[in-house]
């Protein structure tokens, strides 16, 4: 893509990102507390001590499954 950004699909629609863009810059866009969702990122579970490092990349495709408490 250009300079100002890359596409990625984010639970299943296409999102722009900036370069540099980390799986915890998403989930944090989000709005949701990343210690309570899993990440997959290219089909793999992403390791949650590892979301402020890992870099998307054009193309990847990332889904965010939050839990919801209830009674």
């Amino acid at each position: 893509m250009s300079e100002d950004g890359m596409l990625i699909e984010v639970n299943g629609k296409e999102q722009k990102v900036s370069q540099g863009t980390t799986l915890l810059d998403i989930v944090q866009a989000m709005g949701v507390d990343h210690k309570r969702v899993v990440v997959e990122h290219n089909l793999q579970i992403a390791d949650k001590e590892k979301l402020a490092d890992t870099v998307v990349c054009e193309g990847d495709k990332i889904e965010v499954i939050h839990f919801v408490g209830g009674g």
